[in-house]
């Protein structure tokens, strides 16, 4: 499976022919994402200004980090504020 953002349709992946695209219905808290990188345990974090959505790419359950825990704005080189 390969990844890819968007500027403002939120986030895809590529698996054998096909594309699927993952939006705000889908579970993104954005679709206008400024980053995304895989974690340890291959789980897909996408950043955007309101915060971070986890992706576990099992299940596609998704978590929102963001105000919720306090995250109040992630910055354009991902720096968070609390």
């Amino acid at each position: 499976m390969i990844w890819f953002s968007t500027l403002n349709e939120g986030i895809g992946y590529i698996k054998h022919d096909s594309i699927t695209m993952l939006g705000i219905e889908d579970g993104l808290t954005e679709i206008h994402i400024s980053g995304l990188v895989s974690d340890k345990d291959g789980n897909i974090l996408v950043f955007h200004h309101t915060g971070i959505d986890v992706i576990n790419v099992d299940n596609f359950n998704i978590i929102n980090i963001g105000n919720n825990i306090g995250i109040s704005k992630v910055g354009s080189k991902h720096q968070c504020c609390v």
